[in-house]
Formats: structure tokens, sequence, C-alpha cells
């Protein structure tokens, strides 16, 4: 069984050995740029802009997960009619998820998608103490890799536009220095960031459940709301009356 969204109870990646990358068929003397995010997020323009990484940085391979036989096949296909050798895609199977987590060791920097970007793979890849290099666009869907940078203090890592995401992505792998610490920023992330406290998150969603219907039975117009878990009834917060009316009482509010 998979453990809660985010929580802590994830197995962290052990240190990587002598032999770790070949088992995994990566080369060792290549920086890995890595993304497991599925293949339906690798737009055209998105998978033009790894092109240009790899080839500008000649000793890395990109690490992406095979979802099924013709992902690799399809692929390969393309960086060949783009002038890249297509050796240097490398291609990660479907694992048992403490295993999969395992295999994050050996990733040197994930290289997020756009505009449909990580959401469970980000996290894993944070956890797993691997930085990000994230493109922020206006959609939710492509803002959450931003979201999560920004959560465990790596905002820096966060991009606006397609050309900075391409030059950050490729000054990193010439910045061990740099890289290292972004990765101990994330391994103290693990015990300190919010991300990755789920009891927490559980709490702060409760609350604003709280408030909307608190809200919807003052007869209060939709608006912004913000979790404050220092203040369990948030009343002062949002101008609600401490004194909580009897519909409210009848659904088991506090």
């Amino acid at each position: 069984m998979n453990p809660p969204p985010n929580s802590r109870e994830r197995p962290i990646p052990a240190s990587r050995t002598a032999s770790g990358r070949l088992e995994y068929g990566l080369p060792n003397d290549c920086f890995v740029y890595g993304c497991f995010n599925g293949s339906y997020k690798v737009t055209p323009t998105l998978f033009d802009s790894w092109i240009d990484i790899l080839t500008r940085v000649p000793q890395s391979v990109l690490w992406l997960f095979e979802e099924n036989s013709s992902v690799a096949a399809n692929f390969r296909m393309v960086a060949s009619k783009r002038g890249l050798n297509s050796d240097r895609l490398i291609f990660a199977r479907p694992m048992e998820f403490c295993a999969h987590m395992m295999r994050y060791a050996y990733m040197d920097l994930f290289l997020d998608t756009t505009p449909y970007g990580a959401h469970t793979t980000a996290a894993d890849a944070l956890w797993a103490g691997v930085p990000i290099v994230t493109l922020q666009g206006q959609s939710f869907a492509s803002r959450v890799g931003a979201s999560l940078l920004t959560a465990v203090g790596l905002d820096e890592l966060i991009c606006k536009t397609a050309i900075e995401y391409v030059e950050l992505a490729v000054s990193l792998a010439d910045c061990p220095e740099r890289l290292g610490q972004y990765k101990a920023t994330l391994n103290d992330a693990r015990d300190q960031s919010t991300l990755f406290d789920s009891p927490q998150f559980a709490d702060n969603l409760e609350s604003l459940y709280r408030t909307m219907a608190e809200r919807n039975f003052l007869g209060l117009k939709p608006d912004h709301i913000f979790a404050t878990p220092s203040s369990p009834r948030h009343h002062q917060r949002f101008g609600i009356s401490p004194n909580v009316p009897a519909e409210c009482q009848k659904f088991g509010l506090p």
C-alpha cells in the first residue's frame, strides 16, 4: 500500500552505489536529467527544449518513464529526426513503489513538463532530494511544480520562459556545488517543510471546509479563504461572529 499523499512515511532513497547506475541502464560518467511524468505530458515543443538541453550538455542523458513499448520507440524516433543520438534516452519501466523511489537516487535533475506539469512525480522527486526545474504557466496544472518548489524554499528553480528553462537546466549540469546545496535544502525539507506534513495538511483542509460551511450559513458571498491552524475557529480572520448560528450546529460544526 502506498503512503498518504506527500507524507513522511514514504521511503528515502539510499546513497548511490558504484554499480547502481548500471543496474538502471545509466552510464556512470554522465549527468542524468530525468522526468518520470506520463508521456502524454510531453509536447513536441517541450521535447525540442529537451533536445536542446542534451545537445548543449554532451555528457548527459535523459531518463524517461516507459509506460509501454511504443513510448521508447516513438521518443527515440523523434530524437533521431532531431539529430540526437537516441541512445541518450534511457527508459525506466514501471516498478513497485519502494523500488521506484530508490532509483531516484541516480537522477541529478528533474525536468518538469509543460503546460501539464508534474504532480505526484514532482513531490516524489523533491522527497528523494532531486531538484526540479519547472516552467510556471497560468493554469493550475502548469503551476503545481512552482507551488511545490516554493514550499521547500527553492523558488529560484521556477522559470517564466522556455528560454530561461533551457538555460537553467544547462547551467546546473556544470554546477555540482549549487546542486549539492539544493539537495541539502531538500534533505532538510523532509522534516521541516509543510509540504510533507500530511496531518497538518488534513487539518488545514478541514478548517477550510468548516469556514466554507460557516460562511454559507451566514449568507456571506464567496471569497478567498486561508487556513489558519493557530486559530481553530478562524472567526477573526474572516469577519465571522464567534457565535455560530444554530443552523451550523445542526450540521455538526463546533
